[in-house]
């Protein structure tokens, strides 16, 4: 399969009909929430040009751990999957196991570019990407991250936002270990002003499709007609190995 325009977010059944559908909007989400330690916990970084009066404190974990919450202070992300070889983007198990509550929920088929054009705002191009995976060997690190703590003492947040983020934020936000692949996430990275408000992106525009799991309640059904009286919607069944839709 090409490349496509064709981006998927999953979500439970009752996260969508209160909040997603009703304001065809997504939540930015704080890094706490994703399902992978490695993404909340410190950054594990080496050390360039210090004395150790530069140091944020002596002990160089505890100083990690400060530089870590400095880079993530204003960080919001959604997480999207995109379709992959001959596999589109509703039928990753993990996904349906992970945030699809186990089949209950919805899958939601966005436009890349729609949604791009009614989120410009909040959208770098740089930041809007997806991951790249990564086999992590503790004997070979995959890229070993300087921080300059000289700069540091001296610039404060500014160097680690301004210059070091800018520099490595592909190693920062977009690498994640190969054991995540099957998720195919394509990720938005956003640089908020008002990180302790709820922050959301628009799908008025984007949202095309909704897919409901193949234990979605269809009880629920007409809930979700009534709220998107013009989006498409499919029922998924597998058929041998594959997921297939079924346009209701």
């Amino acid at each position: 399969m090409s490349p496509t325009n064709r981006i998927y977010h999953y979500c439970k059944l009752d996260t969508a009909i209160e909040s997603i559908l009703p304001l065809n909007e997504l939540l930015l989400n704080n890094f706490n929430k994703t399902n992978d330690p490695r993404e909340y916990k410190s950054f594990l970084f080496a050390e360039k040009y210090w004395k150790k009066e530069h140091l944020l404190d002596s002990d160089m974990e505890i100083a990690n751990q400060k530089i870590s919450e400095i880079l993530r202070s204003d960080c919001k992300f959604i997480s999207f999957s995109q379709d992959f070889k001959d596999f589109f983007g509703y039928e990753y198990a993990r996904m349906w196991s992970y945030y699809g509550a186990n089949h209950k929920g919805i899958c939601l088929e966005i436009d890349k570019n729609e949604f791009i054009s009614e989120n410009s705002g909040k959208i770098d191009p740089l930041l809007f990407r997806k991951i790249q995976y990564k086999e992590f060997k503790i004997n070979k690190p995959y890229k070993t991250i300087f921080v300059d703590h000289t700069k540091l003492f001296k610039l404060g947040e500014a160097y680690l936002k301004n210059d070091f983020r800018k520099r490595y934020f592909k190693e920062l936000f977009f690498i994640k270990d190969i054991e995540w692949a099957s998720e195919h996430e394509f990720r938005l990275l956003f640089y908020s002003k008002k990180f302790h408000e709820k922050e959301y992106c628009s799908i008025k525009k984007s949202l095309k499709k909704i897919f409901f799991g193949v234990d979605f309640n269809m009880n629920y059904l007409p809930s979700v007609k009534n709220i998107c009286p013009n989006i498409d919607l499919y029922s998924l069944k597998y058929e041998g190995l594959r997921l297939n839709p079924y346009k209701i």
